[in-house]
């Protein structure tokens, strides 16, 4: 059982520490990038940070480092917000950020790791089925509130996957779910 509790304690690390889907090729795109590669969601990225970079000097490196984890609605929407950050008063959140954000990508990737996690642990345990672990994941974990995918999530997996019943995985997988929006 000890590697059962290693394993949940490892998974609610990586979850707490604190992706644009309309189609079936953009759902399909890659979390581990961290960032939608679409030029209208990443001018979004970009004026957001420039806008938190006139009100909060020397805030654009760890901006582009959150923003970069999200996913976006769509081009359209990504676009007419990015516009709307040239004249956006400091001290103020952006009004249409939320409403650019997909959480979907960045939900999915989170139960992709409760699965991996639970699949890793039911190796080494074998009192536990799967739906019983999956249902405790779910329960000590809210894949709802992912909004984004952060750098090392695909090596997080790779680290679940050949984990041993000795030594699970403790530093691949920290923080590699966001789940506080950056705006």
């Amino acid at each position: 059982m000890g590697y059962f509790n290693r394993m949940w304690g490892v998974f609610v690390v990586l979850v707490s520490v604190a992706g644009c889907k309309g189609s079936d090729e953009e759902s399909n795109r890659d979390p581990d990038s961290a960032a939608d590669p679409r030029p209208g969601c990443q001018s979004f990225q970009d004026e957001f940070c420039s806008w938190a970079e006139r009100c909060n000097p020397g805030a654009t490196s760890q901006c582009l480092t959150e923003v970069r984890t999200t996913f976006c609605k769509s081009e359209e929407a990504a676009t007419a917000c990015a516009a709307t950050f040239d004249t956006a008063p400091c001290g103020q959140r952006s009004a249409c950020g939320p409403e650019v954000l997909d959480r979907q990508p960045a939900a999915d990737a989170c139960n992709r790791l409760l699965e991996a996690t639970c699949n890793a642990s039911l190796r080494c345990n074998a009192g536990t089925t799967h739906e019983q672990c999956l249902a405790e994941a779910k329960a000590k974990v809210d894949c709802s509130s992912a909004v984004g995918v952060r750098p090392g999530y695909q090596g997080c997996l790779d680290a679940l996957e050949a984990s041993s019943c000795t030594a699970p995985p403790t530093t691949q997988c920290k923080g590699v779910i966001a789940t506080s929006p950056p705006f």
